[in-house]
């Protein structure tokens, strides 16, 4: 891309994210997180995989429970 095209991209997204270009420069060398860095129930419904796919099959819980989380 050209310099002139990468500035205008980069004020583009400064603005749409309400940042300055201080804010952007030290939040872009941070390493990336995943959910699994926050509190969260995913080894408890991986562990529970089986149950919640037979919950499924019995209509007790919305297939989607198990296709969202427990695949």
């Amino acid at each position: 891309m050209p310099e002139e095209e990468i500035q205008e991209e980069l004020e583009y997204v400064l603005r749409k994210l309400e940042l300055n270009r201080e804010e952007f420069y030290r939040i872009m060398p941070v390493p990336p997180k995943t959910f699994m860095d926050y509190p969260n129930y995913y080894e408890t419904i991986r562990r529970f995989r089986y149950p919640i796919k037979i919950a499924c099959k019995l209509r007790l819980l919305p297939a989607i429970v198990y296709e969202k989380y427990a695949l």
